[in-house]
């Protein structure tokens, strides 16, 4: 039995580029499920709450329970857009500590940090912190936070208002509180 040749010849280059892959494999298959704890921890949270609020007979989907965390405008009945509210609120008593680890990103604590006891337009914030690219402060500090409960609107009722400005809830003062001590 003759030993099998392969129609190629391998090189030293062929060898590195292996290795080179292998490694980026590896570094992805370790740290991508780190990265999507939060997203699925909150994703988990989000199901329980509206599961939970289904049995007390209220009507609102998980679209819409999430929709209503994050601030939006939501067709349902305020009855049931409050217990969604306060579920999500003793959720987050319950659990503070697991916020931390899970919504606090250091982008978003550098946002809560600055905020501090004042109400800061976009424009202003940004300023602060020394941004410029506005669709990236949203996506990145901005809405993480307001879906965490940790800032809100001074006038949820316009959204999209150029003075529409940013303060703390309870929630993100206490988490201030607490990366201060």
């Amino acid at each position: 039995m003759s030993r099998y040749q392969p129609p190629l010849t391998l090189t030293t280059r062929m060898i590195v580029l292996i290795a080179e892959i292998s490694e980026q494999i590896g570094q992805l298959s370790a740290g991508g499920d780190s990265r999507q704890t939060p997203h699925l921890r909150r994703g988990n949270r989000i199901r329980t709450i509206q599961a939970s609020l289904a049995i007390e007979n209220n009507t609102l989907s998980v679209e819409q329970v999430t929709a209503v965390l994050a601030g939006q405008r939501v067709l349902g009945l305020p009855k049931e857009i409050q217990e969604v509210r306060n579920a999500f609120k003793a959720i987050a008593n319950e659990s503070a500590g697991d916020l931390v680890t899970d919504s606090v990103t250091d982008l978003v604590a550098k946002l809560l940090l600055t905020l501090g006891p004042r109400s800061l337009r976009i424009s202003d914030l940004m300023a602060e912190m020394s941004l410029v690219h506005k669709a990236t402060f949203r996506s990145n500090y901005l809405k993480p936070a307001l879906t965490a409960g940790m800032i809100e609107m001074t006038d949820p009722q316009s959204p999209k208002n150029p003075t529409q400005k940013y303060r703390l809830t309870q929630l993100g003062k206490m988490m201030v509180k607490k990366s201060q001590c």
